[in-house]
């Protein structure tokens, strides 16, 4: 009879730990620019975690999904945006009605100008083996202009962190896949962890460079919608800088920019790791805006695995 408990015992256990792993994760948000908040759901499909594949293109990379049953459709990973962008066309290939929709008038010297953007839910995405369910899209009538970059790629939407605020999101891009798991995958504290800036929502870490005459601080945004390296927060101004040694980068809804490759003069720290002396890249523009952050690019990502977990405020530096 002792030994009979002892496998009902152990039987129960697995069966609490299977269903833990069984639960749906809930999040719900506000999601910008509608004040409404919406909630959706990630179906684990009683797994701890789910793998999915990455592939690239330019720099940029994306993952195939499933919406509503149809596709497979390319969906950009973007840690840099904080909203989830389905291209306008997608929305009239799926038939999807808007959950709400706004109109913003703008004048300009010539007429004016009314930009329309709609919030959608998509009543089911397959991302790998994951199942998220009633999942906030928006979609705007500027996006033929935002999404001319990416429908050369073929790429229709954009995902962002917003939909992972409840699980952990690891980008492995040396493996080439994204892992989504329960919080319970990582530690209280572990090596190479980063917090994120609270002032903003997105994956804003604090790094330093180390120079002769000191250390510097600057605030870094994670952004996998970024195709360069490291971008600083630091802009020379076009007398300083001759424009046509300057190169031209990108990201997803940001026209593309002017700059310059360097080597930095100093050891770049970040998440217990130390560079020395690595390329970096320096705006040249006319510098009146003052840059809140730099960029860390998935030419930097593709030999370093990291995972955001947004629900406490860090980042990982594996």
């Amino acid at each position: 009879m002792k030994g009979f408990k002892s496998l009902l015992l152990l039987a129960g256990l697995g069966l609490i730990a299977i269903s833990s792993f069984a639960q749906d994760v809930k999040t719900a948000r506000v999601v910008p620019p509608f004040n409404r908040q919406v909630p959706w759901e990630i179906d684990f499909n009683n797994k701890a975690s789910i793998e999915v594949t990455l592939k690239e293109t330019f720099g940029f990379v994306y993952a195939e999904v499933k919406l509503n049953g149809q596709g497979p459709f390319r969906f950009l990973i973007d840690t840099g945006a904080d909203a989830s962008i389905i291209s306008y066309e997608l929305v009239k290939k799926l038939k999807l009605s808007p959950l709400e929709s706004r109109d913003r008038k703008f004048e300009t010297s010539h007429k004016q100008a009314t930009i329309h953007t709609a919030l959608y839910l998509i009543e089911e995405l397959a991302l790998g083996e994951a199942t998220l369910k009633h999942v906030p899209f928006i979609a705007s009538d500027t996006a033929s202009d935002d999404f001319q970059l990416l429908q050369g790629l073929e790429i229709e939407g954009v995902i962002g962190t917003n939909l992972f605020h409840d699980v952990i999101l690891k980008l492995d891009l040396p493996e080439n896949k994204l892992v989504i798991s329960h919080h319970d995958a990582l530690s209280d504290k572990e090596v190479g962890e980063l917090e994120v800036n609270n002032q903003y929502y997105l994956p804003v870490v604090k790094t330093k460079v180390k120079r002769k005459e000191g250390i510097s601080e600057y605030d870094f945004l994670v952004d996998s919608g970024y195709s360069g390296y490291v971008k600083m927060p630091v802009c020379f101004k076009y007398k300083d800088r001759k424009q046509e040694d300057s190169i031209m980068t990108y990201d997803v809804f940001s026209q593309a920019s002017a700059g310059f490759l360097s080597e930095l003069d100093g050891v770049f720290m970040i998440g217990g790791k130390e560079i020395e002396n690595p390329k970096v890249r320096y705006a040249i523009g006319d510098c009146e805006v003052k840059q809140r952050w730099g960029l860390i690019g998935t030419r930097f990502l593709k030999d370093q695995a990291i995972s955001i977990d947004q629900k406490n405020r860090r980042v990982i530096f594996h």
